[in-house]
């Protein structure tokens, strides 16, 4: 029997919004009286143990007269076998409790249900309580079902080994019988909530398989230390499997081991190879789970399990995110493609006595001096005549240049793809246009949020040919006010315009110490050698960055264990960072930590340029077990201020971090919240925020209000469907009891 079939056939159409009690009791009581019966039939006649006599009956009790507003009528739905559901039907309220009581028979339960007349559908709540009850556990037939362990099946147990959080304990409670969305603020234990409820699949089902998947390795190699740190999981047991394990070994492990720590796109391509049986995973973690949009591997994953498993769906799955989507419609993709029945969230405020006091500063500046000049001309004579010669085709609306974004481009872009407005001949010269501006337009962001620099050394890539495409190549070339504007900045920046530093971030460049910066800090300097040239600030954040950074660090009385981390979302940006606060040894020691990827920009993070944002050919980032490497030293000291891209901002454990500088506004909710997230854990930590006057203030101003509109619309789920099916993997009628318990970690049992 399921609830919306029952549904369907209880609230047919042009059915009365109020019914007096009595029809409504008798309605639902032959309703659930049909269903029962079916279902009863249909076991005796696959066990052909079940007699004509055991059918269940049903039968109401109480009074019959309508309920009046104040006034209450009860009545009794009684099962034969013990079972009974008192239902309490009032003018005013609806409430749900539930209590046992024992009789000559043995245990019974009973549960109290209070409706109200006023929605139909709350008498729904009636039928679904005594379909998700079941049987009581004596009455199972087959307990061991799906390779369920009865006796390890009676508790669910919760450590005490750590401190017990309320928060924890009602979440975890609620995610081992759900599939639960677990949304909880940077640092507030997720990854223990997904401990517990692993330890209890991994005790529940000794045959099967618990997985957790994490989006980098680094940060399946974290987790699987963390959860053996939290509930003791046995090495023996545990797997990190990674694409660069061969296919046959792979295959050993999923037969021999029990709990699995991996990537999306492993999984995916076992489950697809039928290299793992799918039909004995029953738990799968999912943590930063606010990527589980469009076709990410964690979609895929799922999609694989649905196809393989339905229609029961034996699994179980538990997602985690501090933010699980920027808006409405983002949750709801998440929801959907994780099978989510359930949402837990909990807010900044509702957590805050668990939390170190995070204080929050936002530095305002405005464009002044050579960058104000350049901005100027770059926007009158470069940007301007290619707005207008993109209006004068009809491929562009009327706005004004210095308020046209990349997204706004590529929105005319494929308006004009769709319905163009000139003849055919002219499609190839507009599509060129819009390269450009594209291209131009990323520029533009870079100059107003990044500086000069950043902008010269992106605008270089194209007329090199390491980035951005032919045609806007070719149409730069013959532009004279914008090489008038690159030979300015050739001047101010030498003649590659990039900054001599090591960009992978592991040996910092040894640059000779000079003469201080404008906030003096002291430095020694090296006897015959040179100073560097005077550094150039290629925009006034710069100047509030170090003002920040060495005001830190000169006032801080524990300054060797103090740390730093600095975003920026741009490669140029992060080694120019680094450049300007290597000025400042031996107080600062920075180093740059990005991507994987070839790209000299952080991209796809970023959130813009919509192509013309690819890196130049031949840049190197980081590999996973560099970064790995960087993270190792910066806990250990060896450098105390850590410049980051995105890759910083989500996921790695760095550990305990005191002050954070966002150089730049992310324009995703999820991207501030996780790099506000990296302070204030364990002792009390300042984030500041530096904004350009104008469009980026804005920007952050809408972010933030997106934010708790967020926070109000999980709590609430106002504008979110949750999924109507929760499987149950745990045999019909089984209700583990909750036992805390002290786990030893899995470490220090193997040193006893």
């Amino acid at each position: 029997m399921k609830q919306s079939t029952l549904f369907k056939a209880w609230k047919k159409p042009g059915a009365a919004k109020r019914r007096s009690s009595s029809k409504a009791r008798d309605q639902l009581t032959k309703r659930i009286q049909s269903s029962l019966t079916s279902k009863s039939t249909s076991q005796s006649t696959s066990t052909n143990a079940t007699s004509q006599s055991s059918v269940p009956s049903v039968k109401s009790e109480g009074r019959s007269r309508p309920v009046k507003r104040g006034q209450r009528t009860v009545f009794d739905l009684c099962i034969d076998g013990g079972r009974k559901l008192k239902c309490e039907q009032r003018g005013q309220g609806v409430k749900r409790s539930a209590s046992s009581e024992s009789t000559s028979a043995g245990k019974r339960q009973e549960d109290l249900v209070l409706l109200s007349d006023d929605d139909d559908a709350q008498l729904m709540s009636v039928a679904d309580q005594l379909e998700q009850a079941g049987p009581p556990l004596e009455a199972v037939e087959n307990p061991t079902e799906n390779g369920f362990d009865p006796a390890a099946g009676e508790s669910w147990i919760y450590p005490t080994n750590l401190p017990i959080r309320d928060y924890q304990y009602a979440i975890v409670e609620k995610a081992l019988f759900h599939n639960t969305l677990v949304s909880l603020p940077t640092g507030l234990g997720k990854t223990l909530i997904a401990a517990v409820v692993m330890y209890n699949y991994y005790r529940w089902f000794p045959e099967g398989k618990v997985i957790f998947m994490a989006p980098t390795k680094p940060l399946v190699a974290q987790q699987i230390q963390s959860c053996s740190a939290i509930m003791g999981l046995s090495p023996d047991h545990c797997a990190e499997m990674t694409g660069s394990m061969l296919p046959k070994r792979r295959a050993v492990e999923w037969r021999e081991k029990r709990v699995f720590f991996l990537t999306p796109q492993v999984l995916v391509n076992d489950l697809v190879n039928r290299l793992v049986d799918s039909s004995l995973i029953r738990l799968v973690v999912v943590d930063e789970a606010h990527k589980a949009t469009g076709n990410h591997a964690y979609c895929q994953v799922l999609n694989e399990l649905k196809a393989q498993t339905s229609p029961d769906l034996q699994f179980r799955t538990l997602a985690l995110s501090a933010t699980p989507g920027s808006d409405n419609t983002a949750i709801q993709q998440v929801v959907d493609n994780l099978l989510i029945t359930r949402v837990e969230a909990r807010s900044e405020a509702e957590l805050a006595h668990f939390q170190r006091d995070r204080q929050l500063t936002v530095h305002v500046v405005k464009l002044e001096g050579p960058i104000l000049e350049i901005r100027q001309t770059f926007l009158d004579k470069v940007l301007s005549p290619l707005i207008g010669k993109l209006r004068s085709v009809g491929a562009m609306w009327s706005k004004s240049p210095d308020t046209v974004s990349t997204f706004d481009l590529l929105k005319c872009r494929d308006q004009f793809r769709a319905n163009p407005r000139k003849p055919t001949f002219y499609k190839g010269s507009v599509e060129g246009d819009f390269a450009t501006a594209i291209s131009l337009y990323h520029a533009w962001q870079q100059l107003n949020d990044h500086g000069l620099r950043s902008m010269y050394a992106y605008l270089q890539g194209i007329v090199n040919g390491d980035s951005g495409s032919n045609s806007t190549r070719n149409e730069l070339k013959y532009n004279g006010p914008f090489l008038d504007i690159m030979n300015t900045l050739q001047e101010m920046f030498g003649e590659k315009g990039n900054i001599s530093l090591n960009t992978s971030g592991l040996m910092p460049t040894q640059h000779t110490p000079g003469r201080p910066s404008n906030q003096g800090s002291a430095r020694v300097s090296l006897a015959g050698q040179q100073p560097p040239p005077p550094f150039v600030y290629s925009h006034p954040k710069l100047m509030k960055l170090e003002e920040i950074v060495v005001d830190h660090f000169s006032k801080c009385e524990d300054a060797a264990n103090t740390r730093v981390m600095i975003f920026s979302s741009f490669r140029d940006s992060v080694n120019e960072i680094c450049a300007l606060l290597r000025r400042h040894r031996p107080l600062i020691h920075p180093m740059s930590f990005i991507g994987q990827g070839g790209a000299g920009v952080e991209q796809d993070a970023a959130g813009g340029g919509g192509g013309a944002g690819r890196g130049r050919k031949g840049g190197q980032g980081l590999s996973q077990k560099h970064q790995k490497m960087v993270v190792g030293k910066f806990r250990a000291g060896r450098f105390n201020v850590l410049v980051c891209t995105c890759v910083g901002e989500e996921g790695l454990d760095i550990g305990e971090v005191d002050l954070i500088v966002n150089f730049d506004q992310p324009g995703s909710i999820i991207r501030l919240v996780q790099r506000m997230g990296r302070t204030g854990r364990k002792r009390a930590g300042h984030v500041h925020v530096l904004l350009t006057q104008g469009k980026e203030e804005t920007k952050f101003k809408k972010v933030q209000q997106s934010c708790n509109s967020m926070t109000k619309s999980l709590q609430s789920l106002k504008g979110i469907s949750l999924c109507a099916y929760n499987p149950s993997v745990l045999p019909r009628g089984v209700r583990p009891s909750p036992l805390k318990m002290f786990i030893q970690p899995a470490a220090a049992a193997a040193a006893a």
